[in-house]
């Protein structure tokens, strides 16, 4: 409910979900689409959004911070 409720509020055209439960892959999503078309205010707020995981795994958060480091310290 909270996600359909982000996407009501915000328009969003992806979702990308990171963390170690992203991994199960269809096993979450799935019923997690499901969810959302029981949950969603309307109907357009699923057109064309995608939803994902990560690309860059539980490394996302480490690799940001490296990032902003050496940009700080440049």
């Amino acid at each position: 409910m909270a996600v359909a409720n982000y996407l009501a509020i915000f328009n969003p055209s992806a979702l990308i979900f990171g963390g170690g439960v992203s991994q199960a892959g269809e096993l979450l999503f799935k019923p997690f689409r499901e969810s959302l078309k029981d949950h969603i205010f309307h109907p357009h707020y699923l057109d064309d959004l995608i939803i994902s995981r990560a690309a860059l795994g539980d490394d996302a958060g480490l690799l940001g911070a490296l990032a902003l480091a050496r940009m700080k310290s440049a």
